[in-house]
């Protein structure tokens, strides 16, 4: 990990997020340069960082690639920087959620209970779609145990758009990178359905409802613990 002044006020703080323990180094490196240049809170927070990989990998962490990095990595974030947050959390998820395998508490239980998924049973794109449901998981339980001070939590399908990522999974099917702004949106639009809204889903800027799994209870609680005991970190620190 390092840190690089660009200029007065931009900063550039890197992690591998196959390496737990490199996530949070990075927010307390994010934590240092505040406290340095004296900025009291950040405007707003986007967990925007994914992979795909069609190929079962294994962190040193022992945690399934894509769960760790779409997954475990942003719950550290949130956990450990959301009190330096003044007004949005942001969680990117995908309508590829529709298409999770976890369906029941079951499959929560079965599937992460060791390395977030078995390599005769790997799949890369149902490994994607499962990790975009636990965002939306993420988001609600984020948002129903917040304390006051916390910012708004809300997460979003950004959209079809051609990054690397896609080219990866689906091929050029999406739009252009240029063309993308469902993120900017709800990172900056003074919009009442935006700033009234958290623990909310937005699929094209509008809330949207997610899927129904994401709602389910004992799934939620099942979440919460996996993520708490793979991370050794509470939803907020």
């Amino acid at each position: 990990m390092e840190a690089c002044q660009r200029n007065p006020r931009l900063y550039t703080v890197k992690a591998d997020y196959t390496e737990l323990s490199q996530v949070k180094d990075m927010c307390v490196e994010i934590d240092m340069i505040m406290d340095r240049e004296g900025y009291s809170s950040m405007n707003v927070l986007i967990n925007n960082a994914g992979v795909f990989t069609d190929t079962y990998h294994v962190t040193r962490d022992g945690y399934e690639q894509t769960y760790q990095t779409n997954v475990l990595a942003s719950h550290i974030i949130t956990s450990l920087l959301w009190n330096r947050v003044s007004e949005r959390i942001i969680n990117i998820a995908s309508i590829s959620s529709c298409s999770s395998s976890i369906r029941q508490p079951a499959d929560i239980s079965s599937r992460y209970r060791d390395l977030g998924g078995t390599t005769s049973q790997y799949s890369g794109h149902r490994a994607y779609s499962d990790s975009k449901l636990l965002n939306i998981i993420q988001t609600m339980l984020q948002d129903a145990s917040k304390p006051s001070t916390a910012p708004t939590i809300n997460c979003l399908d950004p959209g079809t758009v051609n990054t690397k990522m896609l080219h990866a999974g689906w091929g050029p099917i999406g739009i252009k990178v240029s063309e993308a702004n469902d993120q900017t949106y709800l990172a900056t639009s003074m919009d009442p359905v935006v700033t009234q809204s958290s623990g909310t889903y937005f699929v094209g800027g509008r809330v949207s409802r997610p899927p129904a799994a994401s709602m389910d209870p004992e799934i939620q609680r099942l979440c919460h613990d996996m993520l708490t005991h793979h991370t050794g970190l509470p939803l907020f620190v």
